[in-house]
């Protein structure tokens, strides 16, 4: 696995590769909101180290080390960005295929949307955070009660240390560690895609498709995929029981071989 960093629009770009960029198998992952960035996709990465692949990781602007925009940003600025990353890396022009997960599911499918199928072969959808309809099940609301409640507690019982301990116990309860724990800018631009509902560009979309879900996934809800699906001319749904959010976490080998069969 390598890094590297470019400059695109004046922001420096840290992203993570592994083959050869003259390989025809083009792939670029698009990691979900975290604080790492394309670091949560390391143990992925490293099982296409033996493939005849050229597969890139950005960190998104205001994640893992790359340089925050200076305005709230939406989907369609984000999409816009990695558009221009992608043709600043190809100098072949060449035909990519596309891997989201949560919010990076969403910005690869206005991607999608934008360039169609001369620049775009084939994408994959990890719970992407597209549809914005009350995507909170009742049960994630009720976990939220609670840590806003127990966070409370430990500050009237003098115990603040105790809750960075707990908040990242509960965010593994809850499937996407980091999720709520976002500041500064980067707090505005989260208000502002969790009320982008992406659903009116699906029928967009003319290439296959496949959509990978975790049954057990309350932060974006299984019901999701069946309306993702039925907007969708070439769409795969598989669904993982036992897996939550986190499917590139909890389940990555199989989300490897989905992918490895899909793309390659």
């Amino acid at each position: 696995m390598h890094t590297g960093q470019i400059v695109v629009d004046d922001k420096e770009v840290y992203y993570r590769f592994i083959g050869d960029s003259k390989s025809s198998n083009k792939i670029l992952l698009l990691h979900g909101w975290n604080q790492v960035g394309s670091q949560s996709w390391e143990p992925l990465l490293s099982m296409f180290e033996k493939k005849d692949v050229f597969l890139v990781a950005p960190d998104m602007p205001a994640f893992g080390k790359t340089t925050e925009p200076k305005s709230v940003w939406g989907v369609d600025e984000y999409a816009l960005f990695i558009e221009k990353f992608i043709n600043s890396i190809d100098l072949q022009d060449s035909l990519w295929s596309l891997v989201g997960h949560s919010f990076g599911g969403a910005v690869v499918t206005q991607i999608t949307a934008d360039l169609g199928v001369k620049k775009i072969s084939k994408l994959v959808l990890v719970a992407p955070a597209i549809v914005r309809e009350s995507v909170k099940s009742q049960s994630l609301k009720t976990k939220e009660k609670v840590s806003k409640m127990g966070k409370k507690l430990l500050q009237k019982l003098k115990l603040n240390f105790l809750y960075e301990v707990s908040r990242k116990l509960w965010s593994k309860v809850i499937g996407s560690a980091d999720y709520y724990h976002t500041t500064g800018i980067k707090s505005q631009i989260m208000a502002k895609v969790v009320r982008q509902d992406k659903q009116n560009i699906l029928d967009q979309i003319k290439i296959p498709v496949k959509l990978i879900w975790g049954a057990e996934d309350e932060l974006t809800p299984i019901w999701n995929a069946d309306k993702i699906v039925s907007k969708l001319s070439d769409a795969t749904l598989i669904k993982l029981n036992g897996v939550n959010h986190g499917v590139h976490l909890n389940a990555k080998e199989r989300l490897f071989e989905e992918i490895d069969s899909f793309l390659l």
